[in-house]
């Protein structure tokens, strides 16, 4: 009895160490491509306008909502599960960020914005599947404790990777380090993380099995229309910023573009789903009719 006490209480520890641990390594790009990628681009000589306009790498961390799905739906079975893309993010964050320490921004300004907005994508990457992973390993009454170590390992990377970095690279006060060389100190930490990923995490319960025979295919053809769906999502994203929903005419009127047909698509429904008989066939007559307006003009 005090035996299997003494195990669950471990089982416990080793959980709730993973997510704090875990956290850590969500946490130490978020400063790369922000307050540390800045103070080296001051450092560098760059213009203030170049230095603003990179802070725009970082937006894969607010739009990660529309690839969260996809990796959970496509996510390895069996012991790596949630740890396969943990492992590969953090592998893949290791090679951007030695990528990116040995490019300079002052030579080779795209390359570096390029390669930072991969890190930042990455990051947010991995930032899905450790919130997934957290979920999933602890248990109900571990999730508020979990919570907050998670968000404290957060907080001390960002000490680390946007605070004592700056200290490193200080020649009068500190260690006089370039900024490459912290970066590839950085990219080196990641590399623990995934080693720590794949060997050390506890790992999670198996999925119930797939259903034979006929459920089979039918999981196949979800899987290839959850990738149309996302592949639909994107390209209405990318006609979106191409062209304007709606534009105005030199005669004061709207025209419609692809996406604002999209929009329209969207509404469709919204207008053929409201109560009441009667007027059904007014309504979709109306709602076809939508398809080419504008939506300035509904």
């Amino acid at each position: 009895m005090v035996g299997v006490s003494l195990h669950r209480r471990l089982a416990r520890l080793h959980r709730l160490l993973a997510v704090a641990v875990l956290g850590f390594a969500s946490g130490l790009p978020l400063a790369l491509t922000g307050q540390a990628m800045q103070a080296w681009l001051t450092l560098d000589g760059l213009a203030i306008a170049d230095i603003g306009f990179l802070t725009l790498v970082g937006l894969p961390y607010t739009f990660k909502f529309i690839w969260a799905p996809l990796m959970d739906r496509f996510d390895l079975s069996g012991r790596w599960r949630r740890r396969g893309w943990m492992v590969l993010t953090q592998l893949a964050l290791a090679v951007a960020l030695f990528a990116l320490a040995a490019t300079s921004p002052r030579e080779s300004l795209r390359a570096f914005a390029l390669l930072a907005l991969t890190v930042a994508f990455l990051s947010a990457s991995q930032d899905i599947v450790v919130d997934a992973y957290r979920t999933d390993v602890l248990l109900a009454a571990e999730r508020g404790l979990g919570a907050s170590l998670a968000v404290m390992g957060y907080r001390m990377a960002m000490i680390v990777s946007g605070g004592i970095t700056l200290i490193w690279t200080d020649a009068a006060q500190g260690s006089g380090w370039s900024w490459s060389e912290v970066y590839r100190v950085m990219a080196l930490l990641m590399v623990a993380a995934a080693v720590l990923s794949a060997l050390l995490l506890p790992g999670l319960p198996p999925l119930p099995a797939a259903p034979a025979g006929p459920g089979a295919g039918t999981a196949r053809r979800s899987g290839r229309q959850d990738l149309l769906g996302f592949a639909a999502l994107m390209a209405a994203v990318a006609l979106g910023g191409i062209h304007p929903t709606d534009r105005q005419t030199p005669g004061g009127g709207c025209a419609r573009s692809p996406a604002g047909r999209l929009v329209a698509v969207a509404r469709t429904p919204r207008a053929l789903g409201r109560s009441g008989s009667a007027a059904r066939g007014d309504r979709l007559h109306s709602a076809a009719g939508d398809l080419g307006r504008p939506a300035c003009a509904l």
